[in-house]
């Protein structure tokens, strides 16, 4: 019986030899180059998934850096993104930091709560914010620094050095409940989160609500291409504010 298994498997091992033989020089390189084109494209995909997503947002919402975008109202059926969360309000905004370093000013989560990430172009996690963040959930504010910061890291921030100039953060307001006071304590806070260069941080705007307005709301997307209308979803029932 043994001899019998060996000699089967010897003879699958050269049938496969005597196939993988058959090649060309043309078709193995052939074969190469499609390995090689389907590894560039799974290496680019978190790249060109940030990009898509910030194309939409400067492009359907009209923002720039720094502007908070957040969803004013729970996502629904509409909201063609893999794995949403329908019970809590995304916000959403990029940074660049080639100009120098950005500061990420976090409330402290009173009435509602604040959680999420912020990472680099790569979609490489860089720290976390809320409980699990370095502000626990108290508030502070993130030095987000490029990479070729040189100076002294200033105190009262926490300092978070990227490897990329662009970044963006993905946060979710969680409200107390499901009352419509629940949803107003969760946007009030998401409208005491502030962005700005940290040039401006000896003079930073006043963060009181009434300095924020409001932005339009996003249309149905109207591309056809899969990766821009998954990105243009994230903005669906969104407003935007910058300081004033």
């Amino acid at each position: 019986m043994t001899k019998t298994v060996w000699a089967t498997l010897a003879l699958i091992v050269t049938a496969i030899s005597a196939q993988a033989q058959t090649f060309s020089a043309q078709d193995l390189a052939r074969r190469t180059i499609e390995r090689r084109a389907v590894e560039a494209a799974i290496w680019g995909m978190p790249l060109v998934n940030t990009d898509a997503m910030r194309q939409a947002y400067f492009r359907d919402v009209g923002a720039k850096y720094n502007d908070i975008c957040y969803f004013s109202k729970p996502q629904d059926w509409k909201f063609q993104v893999t794995t949403p969360n329908a019970s809590t309000n995304y916000i959403y905004f990029n940074y660049n930091l080639k100009d120098g370093p950005v500061v990420v000013e976090m409330p402290a989560a009173v009435n509602a709560g604040l959680l999420g990430s912020m990472v680099d172009a790569w979609d490489e996690p860089m720290t976390d914010i809320g409980p699990a963040g370095e502000d626990q959930g108290k508030g502070g504010k993130y030095l987000l620094l490029p990479p070729d910061f040189k100076g002294d890291t200033p105190a009262g921030f926490f300092p978070i050095r990227y490897p990329t100039y662009n970044g963006y953060a993905l946060y979710r307001a969680i409200r107390n409940g499901t009352t419509d006071a629940d949803t107003a304590a969760a946007l009030a806070l998401v409208k005491k989160l502030r962005v700005y260069p940290f040039a401006q941080a000896a003079t930073p705007q006043n963060n009181a609500s009434s300095t924020f307005t409001a932005r339009r709301s996003m249309a149905s997307p109207t591309s056809t291409s899969v990766s821009l209308r998954t990105s243009t979803a994230w903005f669906r029932k969104s407003r935007c504010y910058r300081a004033t």
